[in-house]
C-alpha cells in the first residue's frame, strides 16, 4: 500500500474515532442519573474494583488512548468520580501488555459485530428504553474501529524499507532508540503494537533486545502525545484525565529510561538482564519488559496519592461554565432530610438564575469573530444549565421519597414547578440568542433584537435581586413582568410596517416578542414565594398570564 492510499484511510480513522467519541459523550448524559452515579460507585467502590476494571478494559481495547477518552467521557458526564476514573485509567495501562504476550489478537472484527449488531438494534423501537446505552456502546465501536484504520494506515511504514533501515538504527544509540519509539507509537497508535513488532525484529535477529525494550520506553512519552493531540478542545474533568494519562506514561518512560540508561553507563545489569536470569526466553523477556513498564503508571499514580487531584486542578483549571455544571449544595445525604434539603434546593436554583444573563452575551458582542466566540460561549453555559437543571430535578423526585409530611411535600412540589420553570427560560433564552444573533448586523431587525435583548436581560437581573426577598418587596419586578405587553407591542407594529424588512427579518422579531412574553411568564412561576401556595399546595396561576408552549411559538413564526 502506498502513501496516497493510506492517507484516505488515515482520515477516515480520525473521522470515526471523533465520531464515536462525540458519540459516547452524548449518549452517557442520558445515562447520568442518580441512581446510574450510585450503580458506577458500587462498581468501583474501592481502588481493587477499579484496578480489575481497568485492567479488563485495558486488555479487551489494547488501546491506552481509547480508555482515557471513555473513562473521560463518563467522569464529563457525572457517572463515574473522577478519582475512580483515573485509578481505571492508570490499571488500563496494564492491561494493554496483554498483547505483548498473546502476540496476535486483531479486535477489527469484534469491533464490526459491534458496530453492526448495535446499530440494528438500535432500528428496532422496542430497544428505546435502553438507547443511551446501546449508543454508547455504538460510539465504543465507532472509536475502535477508527482506531483500527488508523493502525492499518500505518501498516504501509512497517513494512516499508526505511522502517528496516530505521530498526538497524535502532542499535546505535539508547538515546536515539527512545526517540524513535516517542515517533512509532504517535504515528502506531498502539504501544502493544509496536512491542509485537519489536519482538519478532529480536526474534528474527534483526534488532538488539536491549535497544528494543529502550524503544518500547520511548513508547510511554508517544502515548502522552497521543492523548494531547487527539483530546484538543478538551476541558475539565475530561483534560484532568488526559493529563494524568500522560503524566503516568511520562514517569514509566522516563523512570524504565534512565535506568537503563544508568545501567548502561555504569556497567551495571540492565532490565532485560534482569528479567532474563527467570529464563523466560527472548519473546517472553522482552513481553515482561513491556509489562513492568505499563505496571510503573499504576504505581507513579499511587505516589502521587492525594497530591493527583490538587496538581490536575492546578494544571487544567475547571472554567466557570463547566463548574455550574455540578451542584454546589446538593449531595446524597442531603436527600434523607426533605425539610432540611428545601434550602438547598432554593439555593442551586437561585445559581442557575443568577448565570442566565451569560446567555445573551451574544447580543452585545460587536463583529463576527466576537459573536461567534460569544456564542460557543452561551452555547457551552446552556449545556452548563441543562446539566445542573437535570441535577436538580433528579434530586427533587429523589427527596420527595423521604417527605413524609404533606406540607413538605407539597413545597417540594412547588420547587419542581420552580425548577421546571428555570429549564424552560434556559431553553428559551438560547432560542431567543440564536434568532437575534442571526439577522443580518447594522439592520433595523438587529436593533429591534437588541432592544429585545436588553429588555429581557433587565428583567432578568430584577428577578435575580427579587428571589430571595419577601412578596411584599417584589413591587418592581411584578411591575415590569405586568407591563411586558405594552413594552413588546410598538416594536411589533414596527416589524408590520411593510418597509421594515424582508419576511424572515420580520418573522423572527415577531417570535422574539412571543418568546419575551414567554420569558416573563415563567420567570414569575421561578421566581414566586412559597406563600403564594394555595390552600392545597398547588401554586397560583399568575394574573393575565397563559402559558405559550414550544410548538405554539414555533409555529407562530
Amino acid at each position: 500500500m502506498k502513501f496516497l492510499d493510506a492517507l484516505p484511510i488515515f482520515l477516515a480513522g480520525l473521522a470515526f474515532f471523533f465520531m464515536g467519541l462525540d458519540s459516547i459523550k452524548s449518549s452517557l448524559q442520558g445515562l447520568a442519573s442518580r441512581s446510574m452515579r450510585r450503580r458506577a460507585a458500587r462498581a468501583t467502590a474501592s481502588p481493587l474494583r477499579a484496578g480489575l476494571l481497568g485492567l479488563g478494559f485495558g486488555a479487551v481495547t489494547q488501546s491506552a488512548t481509547a480508555v482515557s477518552f471513555v473513562v473521560a467521557s463518563l467522569v464529563a458526564t457525572r457517572v463515574l468520580a473522577l478519582r475512580r476514573g483515573l485509578s481505571i485509567v492508570a490499571w488500563a495501562n496494564p492491561g494493554t501488555a496483554a498483547l505483548a504476550f498473546l502476540a496476535a489478537i486483531d479486535l477489527r472484527i469484534a469491533t464490526m459485530w459491534i458496530v453492526g449488531l448495535v446499530a440494528l438494534v438500535l432500528r428496532n423501537r422496542a430497544s428505546a428504553g435502553i438507547r443511551p446505552a446501546l449508543t454508547a456502546l455504538f460510539g465504543v465501536g465507532c472509536m475502535l474501529f477508527g482506531l483500527s484504520q488508523l493502525k492499518d494506515a500505518a501498516t504501509p511504514a512497517q513494512d516499508a524499507a526505511w522502517f528496516a533501515t530505521i530498526s538497524g538504527f535502532l542499535s546505535s544509540s539508547f538515546v536515539l532508540a527512545f526517540a524513535i519509539g516517542v515517533v512509532l507509537r504517535t504515528v502506531i497508535q498502539s504501544s502493544s503494537g509496536i512491542a509485537v513488532i519489536l519482538i519478532t525484529l529480536c526474534g528474527a535477529g534483526l534488532l538488539t533486545p536491549d535497544y528494543a525494550l529502550m524503544t518500547i520506553h520511548g513508547t510511554s512519552i508517544g502515548i502522552a502525545l497521543s492523548i494531547m493531540l487527539l483530546g484538543r478542545g478538551a476541558h475539565g474533568e475530561a483534560l484532568r484525565i488526559g493529563y494524568y494519562q500522560a503524566l503516568v506514561n511520562i514517569v514509566a518512560g522516563l523512570v524504565m529510561a534512565a535506568f537503563m540508561l544508568g545501567a548502561n553507563l555504569l556497567s551495571l545489569p540492565d532490565t532485560f538482564d534482569l528479567l532474563g536470569a527467570l529464563g523466560l526466553g527472548l519473546k517472553s523477556t522482552l513481553a515482561l519488559g513491556f509489562l513492568v513498564q505499563m505496571l510503573v503508571c499504576p504505581l507513579a499514580g499511587a505516589l502521587l496519592g492525594r497530591h493527583a487531584l490538587p496538581l490536575l486542578e492546578r494544571l487544567a483549571p475547571e472554567s466557570e461554565a463547566v463548574s455550574l455544571a455540578k451542584p454546589r449544595y446538593l449531595s446524597e445525604s442531603a436527600a434523607e432530610s426533605a425539610e432540611a434539603a428545601l434550602g438547598l434546593v432554593s439555593a442551586e436554583q437561585h445559581r442557575m438564575l443568577a448565570a442566565m444573563p451569560g446567555l445573551l452575551a451574544p447580543l452585545t458582542a460587536q463583529g463576527p469573530a466576537e459573536l461567534q466566540a460569544a456564542l460557543r460561549q452561551s452555547e457551552t453555559l446552556g449545556e452548563s444549565l441543562t446539566s445542573l437543571h437535570g441535577e436538580v430535578t433528579g434530586f427533587l423526585v429523589e427527596v420527595l421519597e423521604h417527605a413524609n409530611e404533606p406540607a413538605t411535600a407539597h413545597a417540594y412540589l412547588h420547587a419542581g414547578d420552580r425548577q421546571q420553570a428555570l429549564g424552560e427560560i434556559a431553553a428559551d433564552l438560547a432560542r431567543l440568542v440564536r434568532e437575534i444573533a442571526a439577522l443580518p448586523e447594522g439592520s433595523t431587525a438587529r436593533m429591534l433584537g437588541g432592544l429585545i435583548g436588553e429588555s429581557t436581560e433587565e428583567t432578568l437581573r430584577e428577578a435575580i435581586a427579587s428571589s430571595a426577598v419577601a412578596h411584599a418587596e417584589r413591587a418592581k419586578l411584578e411591575s415590569m413582568l405586568d407591563d411586558r405587553h405594552s413594552q413588546m407591542e410598538p416594536i411589533r407594529r414596527i416589524a408590520a410596517q411593510p418597509d421594515f424588512g424582508n419576511a424572515r427579518e420580520q418573522a423572527s422579531i415577531q417570535y422574539a416578542t412571543t418568546l419575551f412574553e414567554r420569558l416573563a411568564y415563567l420567570l414569575r412561576r421561578a421566581t414566586r414565594p412559597l406563600d403564594e401556595l394555595e390552600d392545597d399546595g398547588s401554586p397560583t396561576e399568575p394574573r393575565d398570564a397563559t402559558p405559550i408552549e414550544h410548538s405554539e411559538s414555533d409555529a407562530a413564526r
